[in-house]
Formats: C-alpha cells, structure tokens, sequence
C-alpha cells in the first residue's frame, strides 16, 4: 500500500486574527480596567503592550511549527520522487523518521511466503522464510528438514504415504499369493 503525501497550506491571514479570541480570558482585566476608567494610562498602555506581543509572539511561533512541517512534508516528497511512481505491488514506501530527525521514504520489500506442504498446503515448519532469491545464501540445512521428501511434505503426509505404498505392496503379495493357490489347483 502505498501512501500518499497530501498537505494543505493554510492562510497566513488567519494568524492575525486568531489571537484576538485565545487571550480574552488570559488578558480580560485589561478590558475591565478600561470599562472602569481608571486614572493610570501607563499601566493601560503596558497590558494592551503586552497583550499585542503575545498575539504576535504565538503567530510567530504558529507560522514557525508550520514552516518546519511543510519543510518536512518537502523532504519526504523529495525522496519519494526518486523512486518509480507507479504504485505497484513491487514498489511499496514507508515513511521512516532517522536519528536526525528528517522523514525519509524507504522502499518495501515483497512480504515472503512460507513454503507449503505440496499435499495438504499446510506451512511446512523448520524452513526458512525468504524470497526466491534469498534461498540462494542461506546452507542446506535451513532450507530442508533431515527426513524423505523433507522441505517438500509434512511429516503427516510423508506418514500416510509410507502406510499407503506398504499397504498396496502388502495388496500385491496377496494377490500374488491367491494367484499361485489358484495356479495349483
């Protein structure tokens, strides 16, 4: 699966306005003391100051955080545009964040299937899980089980075909026997 990077970038005029409505509870003396008419306009001036460079300190920092994703997100386009862009089975991405702190897209390997029983198509135990090509590097031992048709059949199926060619051999030997009983007389 695929994923796609899809962001919006919101408007800067929003900023402006946002602060007006999150400092009222924060700042509102400020207002009552301007309903009331108090004498001190120093101290007015000094809430209204301070109110204004808290709007504009929380839009600075608002436009910061949004910068620094948009410089992420930017990143992350970057490196999905190196890979092939159809989205196929065999050119999957996940986004990975490193130990420096940037969202780097890395490509996905094919999950791998276990090998099956070629009878009964359970998952044969004991071997290894690869790809095709991995099963080139890996010894003997880890691709087989030490048994007949061990990597091949379950030791359930390897069972009933022991008991199946004894029992036939044993069906022939009978009819060989009633065969030959039958020829004397």
């Amino acid at each position: 699966m695929a994923q796609r990077v899809t962001f919006r970038r919101r408007n800067p005029c929003m900023y402006k306005t946002r602060g007006d409505n999150s400092h009222s509870e924060l700042f509102g003396f400020v207002r009552n003391e301007e309903n009331q008419g108090t004498k001190d306009k120093r101290q007015d001036s000094r809430y209204t100051k301070l109110l204004d460079e808290s709007i504009t300190y929380n839009a600075r920092q608002e436009e910061e955080e949004e910068e620094e994703k948009l410089k992420e997100i930017q990143d992350i386009q970057t490196e999905i545009l190196t890979f092939p862009s159809d989205n196929t089975k065999s050119n999957q991405i996940k986004v990975v964040k490193t130990p420096g702190g940037k969202l780097v897209a890395q490509h996905v390997k094919k999950q791998a299937t276990r090998p099956k029983c070629g009878d009964c198509g359970i998952p044969l135990p004991g071997i290894a899980t690869l790809r095709p090509r991995g099963y080139a590097s890996i010894s003997k031992t880890q691709k087989t089980v030490s048994r007949a048709y061990g990597g091949s059949r379950c030791a359930n199926c390897v069972k009933e075909r022991v008991v199946r060619a004894f029992l036939i051999e044993e069906q022939k030997v009978v009819k060989k026997v009633l065969k030959e009983a039958a020829a004397k007389k």
